[in-house]
């Protein structure tokens, strides 16, 4: 704190910094914890692998298919006429929306195809089918 002494004319002052780094403890650890919870559903899938695969920078809709057939919406299970819906509202509003298509490597093409197929009658024409990259140099 600040003094004056009757001899001198000079005023000292400090800071305490102590309490400042107990907050910004306190509020680091707060972040840390709510960081965790804050992470997207996820779906397991085992995706196929291709070379030529490029990293998505934006996603609007996740459409994942399991290896059981069962259809996830953002990560919400789902059906083929909910997703419809879904998808067409949106692009209604928004022309210029996209999906990305993910499917189990054990789903039949066939699958793949219909939900491909489905995308493409909401009027989305700019969809990516996510894959993991692998190097053909074996």
């Amino acid at each position: 704190m600040g003094a004056l002494s009757p001899e001198d004319d000079d005023i000292q002052a400090s800071i305490n910094v102590t309490p400042l780094v107990d907050i910004i403890l306190v509020l680091l650890i707060i972040f840390m914890l709510t960081a965790t919870f804050m992470r997207a559903p996820v779906v397991p899938v085992d995706l196929p692998r291709a070379a030529n695969a490029d990293e998505a920078k934006t996603k609007t809709f996740a459409l994942v298919m399991d290896k059981k057939g069962t259809l996830y919406l953002d990560g919400a299970p789902s059906t083929e006429r909910l997703v419809w819906k879904k998808l067409t509202k949106a692009f209604r509003r928004d022309k210029d929306i996209q999906a990305i298509v993910a499917a189990d490597g054990s789903v039949h093409h066939r699958q793949v195809v219909r939900l491909i197929d489905l995308v493409r009658s909401t009027g989305i024409s700019k969809f990516a089918i996510n894959v993991r990259r692998e190097d053909l140099k074996k």
